[in-house]
């Protein structure tokens, strides 16, 4: 799974494949559950299966257990992504 979204990146490059290419699960000192995500951007599909990425971005987010235990890790960054606001109309691929 990936996301398709353009972005142009503060360098002009323009971004249109977006992979979670990194999730981490781990417990806060408040005993809730964190998720950290990587998310790396690519020109396109074809630069990607290059392993040419552009960019990667990093996000934090609160889970629940059930969260935790009712999908993949990887499946559950991707619906964590898309409710930020920047990623919210990027589309599944």
């Amino acid at each position: 799974m990936a996301l398709n979204k353009t972005f142009t990146q503060e360098n002009g490059v323009t971004t249109s494949y977006h992979k979670v290419t990194r999730v981490t699960i781990f417990s806060r000192d408040d005993e809730t559950l964190g998720m950290g995500v990587e998310m790396t951007s690519y020109l396109d599909e074809n630069y990607r299966e290059k392993n040419t990425p552009i960019t990667s971005m990093y996000y934090n987010f609160d889970i629940t257990d059930e969260e935790e235990q009712s999908t993949s890790a990887r499946k559950l960054a991707y619906t964590k992504i898309k409710t930020l606001e920047q990623w919210a109309d990027a589309v599944d691929c």
